[in-house]
């Protein structure tokens, strides 16, 4: 399969039958980044899971629009749903476990509020580092050549996630006073299709918190004798529940 080196992503009703128009910031890029010219092939996506190739052709004034040359079947990775529960954390560290984590291949990312989490999200910041985390998630799928865009919900209190767990076959929080419940020991590979895990903040979760999410069916799992920046952990938890269940390096 020959495809273009540059991938974006745009919405589906940018894409017609032969066609794909984009926006003005993806104009842009493709013309004073990139700088890409007519007859230049680029991969395209509608963040749905179809993936095209497509060639340039006109650029003019602030928009570029393209001729599909064919659709490129590709798998989308929806027989394995991976939800990632993150506590949020301080400054950049938040950014870099969104990124890798979409990097990897999580579905869903979901930041919670705990009781030790000391970041403040209040005065419109929530909606500012929303829209941040969103372009991450973004930029990170073009650079990781993913065909669909991790979904990056509005915060939550860690009190409601027994109101969104029901769906999931496992529910994994990792927590520290566990010792002898690995990964391996929650997951079947043959029944597990949407896993979501639950990450604590930097001064880790409550005992009232743990109870809360055992009492719809979580189980607390370790990630071994190291103890894990808070960073790190959903990373590590994710990428090993993905290759336990034979979706990555697979």
């Amino acid at each position: 399969m020959v495809m273009g080196t540059h991938r974006f992503f745009v919405l589906p009703e940018c894409i017609g039958e032969y066609k794909v128009s984009f926006d003005e910031e993806d104009s842009h890029h493709i013309k004073n980044v990139l700088r890409l010219n007519e007859g230049d092939v680029i991969e395209v996506c509608n963040g749905l899971g179809n993936l095209f190739e497509v060639k340039i052709t006109s650029n003019e004034r602030n928009r570029v629009c393209g001729r599909i040359l064919k659709k490129v079947e590709c798998k989308k990775g929806d027989d394995l749903r991976v939800t990632l529960f993150q506590a949020i954390l301080k400054g950049s560290k938040m950014d870099f476990v969104i990124q890798k984590a979409t990097e990897i291949g999580v579905v869903r990312i979901v930041p919670v509020f705990t009781e030790r989490t000391v970041v403040d999200l209040q005065n419109g910041k929530d909606k500012k580092r929303l829209l941040r985390w969103k372009k991450i998630t973004m930029e990170a799928s073009k650079q990781s050549k993913r065909v669909t865009v991790p979904k990056i919900d509005d915060p939550m209190d860690l009190v409601e996630l027994p109101k969104v767990l029901s769906d999931f076959d496992r529910i994994l929080i990792f927590w520290e006073d566990e010792k002898e419940r690995g990964i391996r020991d929650v997951l079947d590979s043959l029944k597990c299709s949407n896993v979501a895990i639950i990450i604590g903040p930097e001064g880790g979760f409550s005992e009232r918190e743990v109870n809360l999410v055992k009492g719809v069916g979580g189980k607390t799992v370790t990630l071994g004798d190291n103890i894990l920046r808070a960073e790190t952990a959903g990373l590590v938890a994710s990428a090993i529940v993905l290759y336990e269940l034979n979706a990555l390096g697979t």
